[in-house]
């Protein structure tokens, strides 16, 4: 289960690639963390109905993470899975790739711009293209602010709270597998 959804539109897949490849590289935490519809290991596999994907998805991340450009802006699946956000008030991160020329329905969140005066960081998205390029200010404030909300491996917290001398390995059983051993869950 990926712990965040990542809202794009696809005529912005690149930018959504490198945004995801940023993030995993500046918090190798979030590595399988990060719902990319089009990433082969997090994203949705050929032959599924993609928008039933898209909403187990969306239900079950813990934050959204929206690129929003006038192509996020047009899109019906886009604004679907705002609101779905919304209707289950999760954290929602408006990601700006440019300045929009219509109404901007994430307005009441802070939001982070990756366009802009100021140093860049470019991101290799293939061999091929020219690296996307970001505004390197942009970057940080959506990491932090992931941070922030409790998004990363380093934001778990252990021991919990009601468990204190809970070690990591309780509710584990061992489960011998052909000779060798294996962890397996209590039910």
């Amino acid at each position: 289960m990926s712990r965040v959804f990542l809202s794009h539109s696809s005529l912005d897949d690149r930018e959504a690639i490198a945004v995801k490849a940023w993030l995993i590289a500046a918090d190798p935490g979030l590595t399988g963390e990060i719902f990319l519809d089009l990433d082969r290991q997090t994203g949705i596999p050929a032959g599924v109905r993609w928008k039933d994907a898209l909403r187990r998805a969306s239900d079950r991340c813990e934050a959204v993470i929206c690129l929003v450009s006038d192509n996020w802006d047009t899109s019906h699946e886009c604004k679907v899975e705002y609101r779905h956000a919304e209707d289950l008030n999760k954290p929602i991160f408006a990601v700006r790739l440019q300045p929009l020329t219509g109404r901007d329905i994430t307005s009441e969140w802070q939001r982070c711009n990756l366009f802009g005066d100021g140093p860049k960081t470019e991101i290799a998205v293939n061999d091929e293209s020219p690296p996307v390029r970001f505004l390197t200010e942009g970057l940080l404030r959506l990491r932090d602010g992931l941070r922030a909300a409790g998004i990363g491996a380093d934001t778990f917290a252990w021991p919990l709270p009601d468990e204190p001398d809970r070690t990591p390995a309780s509710g584990h059983v061992i489960i011998r597998l052909g000779g060798h051993l294996a962890p397996g869950w209590r039910t």
